[in-house]
């Protein structure tokens, strides 16, 4: 089981610091969510991941490590929709569609074949 957070700033690098300054920022990989997760869905492994716009990514892995958190720079969470999304198919959910119209209208390169 995935327990994420996104973090959807895009303007900045996510830094070490951002764990100092922001005590509730790893909220979502406490013993409390995973409580709750568990009650939801039942006993099953907890990976947790942050996703941030950009990170100095060294130095921002040893931090999260010391959370039980992989961080995943929000570029790689798009190049992996877009590469597994058969953009040429009727779209099943809204960040698809709009994966589909930002291919169709030239903003993303055509999937290889």
């Amino acid at each position: 089981m995935l327990a994420v957070e996104v973090k959807g700033w895009h303007t900045e690098r996510f830094t070490p610091g951002y764990f100092k300054s922001w005590p509730t920022l790893m909220d979502f990989a406490s013993s409390n969510a995973a409580s709750a997760l568990v009650e939801l869905v039942g006993p099953r492994p907890i990976e947790h991941m942050l996703v941030v716009g950009a990170a100095n990514t060294a130095s921002v892995d040893a931090a999260a490590t010391r959370y039980g958190v992989r961080v995943v720079e929000f570029e790689a969470v798009l190049r992996a929709l877009i590469a597994k999304k058969d953009l040429a198919r009727h779209s099943s959910s809204e960040a698809a569609h709009t994966l589909r119209v930002l291919q169709r209208y030239g903003f993303l390169a055509e999937p290889a074949r």
